[in-house]
């Protein structure tokens, strides 16, 4: 798990990484970057497109992204680690420790 403070921070990271993240995981109120502009800069990048991400959110507007999965606040853990171990999961379908989610 790699962990960003803002969407811009986000960007800067996956811009540097060596290999592609499972699994994105955004607010939509973000400093500095919202969670809109965030993911707006994500669609530009043809190679991220193809990163899973899921938006978390307050906002009960009905202009919530419709491409993007969404989980409400206040949310349950157990659904996100869901998603983790979903996206995540190891390549023979093990289980993933609590180390590799840092949960």
């Amino acid at each position: 798990m790699v962990p960003a403070r803002h969407g811009k921070e986000a960007l800067g990271l996956l811009r540097d990484r060596k290999e592609d993240p499972c699994l994105i995981l955004t607010d939509l109120m973000m400093p500095q970057m919202d969670g809109w502009e965030f993911l707006g800069a994500l669609e530009a990048q043809d190679v991220v497109i193809t990163i899973p991400v899921v938006v978390m959110t307050a906002t009960s507007s009905d202009r919530l992204p419709p491409d993007k999965r969404i989980i409400k606040k206040p949310f349950n853990l157990d659904t996100v680690v869901a998603l983790v171990k979903e996206n995540c999961g190891l390549p023979n379908g093990g289980p993933i420790t609590k180390a590799q989610t840092s949960l």
